[in-house]
């Protein structure tokens, strides 16, 4: 007597279901998902779109971060002094571009550049610019 094993077909609605799951726990290859042969190759784009994006995404996290650092920030403590709290608070300070621009405008507000519009423009860029460098 000989046995077939009958394998059940994927459908859409299958591979659909399939790649929501993915994207909750995308820690696993989903193009080598058993039974899922037939569509490793749509698979492997999905994978590898997402991420793309979520690389591009966290870049651009990071560069948000690294904008708005403090340029001077204190920490907050808790320390006593004499049995009191120290009084010292975080304010976060100027962020680092913030600093990096007032610079540069300075700079070139020294040497005479005074339309305010593009002197700010300016400013940012090098402001940009130097954290971009600072970064590498």
């Amino acid at each position: 007597m000989t046995t077939t094993t009958t394998e059940t077909k994927k459908t859409r609605e299958d591979f659909e279901k399939l790649k929501a799951d993915w994207l909750k726990d995308p820690n696993w290859n989903i193009e080598n998902t058993e039974g899922f042969e037939e569509f490793t190759v749509e698979l492997t784009g999905f994978r590898e779109h997402h991420e793309e994006e979520w690389k591009i995404a966290s870049e651009q996290r990071r560069q948000k971060e690294l904008m708005t650092a403090p340029a001077f920030p204190l920490i907050e403590t808790n320390y006593l002094y004499g049995g009191e709290p120290n009084g010292f608070e975080s304010s976060g300070g100027l962020t680092k571009r913030e600093m990096f621009a007032a610079m540069a405008m300075l700079g070139m507000i020294s040497e005479g550049c005074d339309v305010p519009e593009v002197t700010a423009r300016l400013a940012v860029g090098m402001a940009d610019a130097l954290i971009a460098e600072l970064n590498r």
